[in-house]
């Protein structure tokens, strides 16, 4: 079953999708974080095609829009790696109240900037997150360019200057060195956005609790079926081990 959901952070609704496989209870579930200017579908759809390959499988998941982004409330421009965060506590706890969803067996799969995010929440919610999924996850955002006005134009969105400032302040790989539970690192070697350095490492950091999964030949975003099918592919047999 597929089913739309709303939820609300701060006074605006984030809208989402929740799905579940068919006449089943105490279910593992597994919550989706997009990437920068990314919605809860994703790059070809690939959000949607994880959760429904993952229902099959009897694992349920969530996928949200952060404020500002897709049909959530809010303004892009008002986006920070933190309120995104806030809005992930939010996600968590909506789910963790699912009656359908086992709250001892959530996992997080963050794309790209969600990756960050999803470091950043299973940090803070070390003893509530069985497992993490990082896949393109960007790492030393610290050295992003920082901005010197209010706003810049970027892939047709409004960056706002808080979302530079907040940068200097946060150090993602010191949050990823408070995780404890296990990880896949799903990574091209040819990624033309986020280096192969910054998987290697959350590898060296993640240690022997995480998988390193490499596509020699990939982009940032897996655009081609076999990239992509590899990648949906790992992503399952992790979650299948883990939740």
């Amino acid at each position: 079953m597929e089913k739309f959901v709303e939820i609300k952070n701060k006074g605006e609704k984030l809208r989402g999708m929740f799905h579940i496989p068919e006449n089943a209870q105490n279910l593992p579930c597994a919550i989706f974080f997009h990437g920068f200017g990314g919605t809860k579908t994703e790059a070809h759809f690939m959000f949607v095609k994880l959760s429904r390959l993952l229902a099959k499988n009897g694992i349920a998941s969530v996928r949200f829009d952060f404020r500002g982004s897709g049909d959530s409330e809010g303004k892009f421009e008002d986006m920070t790696i933190l309120e995104e965060a806030s809005d992930a506590k939010i996600i968590y706890d909506f789910t963790a109240n699912m009656k359908e969803i086992s709250k001892n067996r959530i996992g997080i799969v963050g794309w790209s900037l969600g990756g960050v995010v999803g470091v950043i929440s299973s940090s803070k919610m070390k003893e509530k997150i069985k497992c993490l999924v990082l896949w393109s996850s960007a790492g030393d955002i610290e050295k992003i360019p920082k901005a010197s006005f209010d706003f810049i134009s970027t892939r047709g969105l409004l960056v706002g200057e808080n979302f530079y400032k907040e940068l200097s302040n946060l150090s993602i790989y010191n949050y990823a060195k408070e995780y404890r539970g296990n990880v896949l690192i799903v990574h091209s070697k040819k990624d033309e956005l986020v280096p192969l350095k910054t998987a290697l490492k959350y590898k060296d950091i993640y240690g022997k609790r995480a998988k390193l999964f490499l596509l020699e030949e990939s982009d940032h975003a897996f655009r081609n079926v076999e990239w992509e099918s590899r990648v949906l592919e790992e992503t399952l047999k992790f979650l299948k081990s883990n939740l």
